[in-house]
């Protein structure tokens, strides 16, 4: 399962380590660490990078797909709340799915800041905590499981027609309580 986001691993995520560009994944693969195993198929790995490291990030995804047979793009950034949010991409040629996104994460002096389509969204510095995570072989770095949780629960709700996404449903049933679970899906 996920065998073709292995590329990401092996080369996207290791040139980040190797020039010392910390980033953090959230999302799916992030959730499939709390669980101690991927739960589903996802279809890409997100990842955030401190602002000031999204160009050095551009550079690594720049000399290295080409050798993998894969394309990268630097999306129309989009504004909100004051922020105008990049994001970097990748896909196999002439897929329309992307295997890897990268966004900023913004820093100030007490607080981190995500944007997504539903908003923007502070957190604690502490969110920069990497921890270490291994599932099937792949090694990477997330916020804590705690944080997990939140940037989860700050953004599920955002995405189009939730309640019925059956990739949403299993995610929220590794982060959320059984009480949030079913406060947000009833008896699902």
């Amino acid at each position: 399962m996920n065998e073709h986001l292995e590329p990401i691993f092996k080369i996207f995520l290791s040139g980040l380590e190797e020039t010392e560009i910390d980033y953090w994944v959230y999302g799916g693969i992030a959730i499939a660490a709390v669980a101690g195993k991927f739960i589903r198929k996802n279809d890409d790995v997100d990842i955030f990078v401190k602002e000031a490291d999204i160009d050095s990030a551009r550079s690594i995804l720049e000399s290295r797909c080409y050798d993998q047979g894969l394309v990268w793009n630097e999306c129309q950034p989009f504004e909100k709340g004051g922020f105008s949010r990049r994001k970097l991409e990748v896909r196999k040629n002439q897929s329309r799915k992307e295997i890897l996104s990268v966004v900023p994460v913004f820093l100030e002096t007490n607080e981190a800041t995500l944007v997504f389509r539903n908003g923007v969204k502070k957190y604690p510095l502490d969110i920069l905590e990497r921890v270490k995570r291994e599932i099937s072989g792949n090694v990477f770095y997330s916020p804590s499981d705690s944080y997990i949780r939140k940037i989860f629960k700050d953004t599920f709700q955002g995405k189009s027609n939730w309640r019925n996404r059956n990739e949403i449903i299993e995610d929220a049933r590794v982060v959320l309580t059984p009480d949030e679970f079913r406060q947000c899906f009833g008896s699902n």
